[in-house]
């Protein structure tokens, strides 16, 4: 996520590393940890987030995050359509959010001549 931000803003950097969002199951757990282990992947962040090991950092979530009630209390159906209502909240938010940013952008685009010089290292798609 983070080296797409980068591109975004026309850094050279890319990610090195893979987000994953599993459903919280045993039975999930125990296939991603087999398919890590075909990878030979490695774990290079995020300990464990177990409410024993950060009690109040746990309760401060809960408090804020519906979805992990519902994954502690092994509620899978009421966690997938929550999660699927979460993340479209969070498209449309991201949609507003960047907005601005993509009217300005076009904005520019459409100002360039035609003829104009690409940025040093930016060729023009052919």
């Amino acid at each position: 996520m983070g080296g797409q931000a980068c591109v975004l803003y026309g850094a050279a950097e890319f990610s090195r590393d893979t987000d994953l969002a599993v459903l919280a199951s045993g039975a999930n757990l125990a296939r991603l940890r087999l398919a890590l282990d075909d990878l030979h992947a490695r774990v290079i962040a995020v300990p464990p987030f177990e409410e024993s090991r950060w009690p109040a950092a746990w309760k401060a979530q809960k408090r804020h995050r519906a979805l992990l009630a519902l994954a502690r209390a092994g509620r899978e159906p009421e966690l997938a359509e929550a999660l699927v209502r979460e993340e479209w909240a969070e498209r449309e938010a991201d949609a507003r959010y960047w907005q601005p940013l993509k009217a300005e952008l076009e904005r520019l685009r459409h100002e360039r001549p035609p003829d104009a010089t690409p940025p040093a290292g930016r060729g023009r798609p052919t």
